[in-house]
């Protein structure tokens, strides 16, 4: 065990999902439903968080001794990275507004206090919070991400390619996207 005791009231919104990159682990730690939380820097819930392969905390992660990379997420089922470093993760945020986000280190993505748990896209224009990548309006539930560097399926080489619990499968094109 390297990393334990994360608070997950009857085991809802408490998402989860890990990736490595440079021999550091990424975990992906969902609201729990106490969506107060998620920008609270002293509490794990609605963090990435970023910890050394033997369980030890990264010196430069935002927070001093702490393991929370960025903070301000809902309920993250998926993380994946690229080659060069870039990462994305899947967040299911309820009835609408499920979003794709990028993985930038001490960024705030704001839920629910800089973006309202009945998200209006517009609203992004006057937060301080990072802005999704994706916004999809309608609930899809997007879960684990892979970024797919394979030969066998050419036409989703070096994209990133995640599921939905309504049964799809998106494949995801970064070069496309601008931020």
């Amino acid at each position: 065990v390297i990393l334990d005791k994360i608070f997950a009231r009857d085991g809802f919104d408490s998402g989860g999902a890990l990736a490595f990159f440079n021999d550091q682990l990424y975990i992906t730690v969902g609201d729990a439903g106490e969506h107060h939380f998620a920008t609270d820097p002293n509490i794990l819930l609605g963090k990435i968080l970023r910890i050394n392969r033997d369980g030890s905390i990264p010196f430069d992660n935002p927070y001093p001794n702490s393991p929370i990379f960025n903070i301000g997420h809902g309920n993250s089922h998926g993380i994946g990275f690229d080659h060069n470093g870039f990462g994305i993760i899947t967040e299911h945020d309820g009835k609408f507004f499920d979003e794709i986000n990028s993985i930038k280190k001490g960024d705030n993505y704001g839920y629910p206090t800089l973006q309202p748990l009945d998200k209006n896209p517009y609203l992004f224009e006057s937060s301080n919070s990072t802005m999704p990548l994706i916004i999809f309006w309608k609930n899809i539930e997007p879960t684990e991400v892979i970024y797919y560097d394979g030969k066998k399926l050419p036409e989703y080489r070096e994209k990133f390619l995640f599921g939905s619990n309504q049964g799809h499968i998106y494949a995801l094109d970064i070069d496309t996207i601008e931020e």
